[in-house]
């Protein structure tokens, strides 16, 4: 009995009386909290979601995380319709083309526009008179330029009033009609010039003309 109650007393006490080993290896409460401190603020600064950051770094923390890269972030361009015209919004890859382009234009201006069928008619007529008056070659120059002066106003102006149109459509708008009459002013302006030169270079041998005819 002797035997087992020293045993037991000496179990009981030997598991009862703390490990000064244990004791010197635990960590002191003060640098416990340190500790606790310092993971604490690495957390706020660098969770991008915090409250206590600023919009613009938590912004940039979740580019850094999901970076977007141009191939995903820049919609496909759409697909042309074959309603389009082809290399519409190119460069003509060679010379004929650029005249192929050119000439649609001038035939879609004349089969739309009675002004510009009227303009050719009478610069037509006035390039006929002057080789009928013979008068001299630099004053043909002088009417020639005049004429495709006005025709190129007026072409300039069917360009103007097809943009206008696509822009407002069937809507009003004070800006186009503004638009479309000083375009129209423009080609307006350049007749009366054409008007001025061809008075002035071609009545004078009329007139004399039909005098000698008398």
């Amino acid at each position: 009995m002797a035997m087992k109650w020293n045993l037991r007393s000496t179990l009981f006490f030997t598991s009862s009386t703390p490990n000064p080993n244990l004791l010197s290896n635990s960590p002191k409460p003060g640098l416990t909290n340190s500790i606790e401190n310092l993971a604490d603020n690495s957390l706020n600064k660098t969770d991008p979601l915090n409250s206590s950051s600023s919009p613009d770094s938590a912004r940039e923390s979740l580019e850094v995380i999901n970076p977007i890269t141009p191939d995903l972030a820049a919609p496909n361009p759409p697909a042309a319709t074959p309603t389009q015209r082809q290399l519409a919004w190119k460069v003509a890859p060679n010379v004929f083309l650029s005249f192929r382009y050119a000439w649609a234009g001038v035939v879609y201006a004349l089969s739309t526009q009675r002004n510009l069928r009227i303009h050719t008619i009478i610069g037509s007529i006035a390039l006929g008179l002057s080789w009928f008056l013979q008068i001299p070659v630099m004053e043909v120059a002088v009417i020639g330029l005049t004429i495709a002066l006005v025709l190129a106003m007026e072409l300039i102006n069917t360009a103007i009033e097809s943009v206008v149109d696509l822009l407002v459509k069937q809507s009003y708008h004070e800006l186009a009609k503004i638009a479309k009459d000083c375009a129209a002013g423009a080609v307006l302006v350049a007749a009366l010039a054409s008007v001025f030169v061809a008075g002035l270079l071609l009545l004078p041998p009329l007139y004399e003309k039909l005098l000698s005819m008398l």
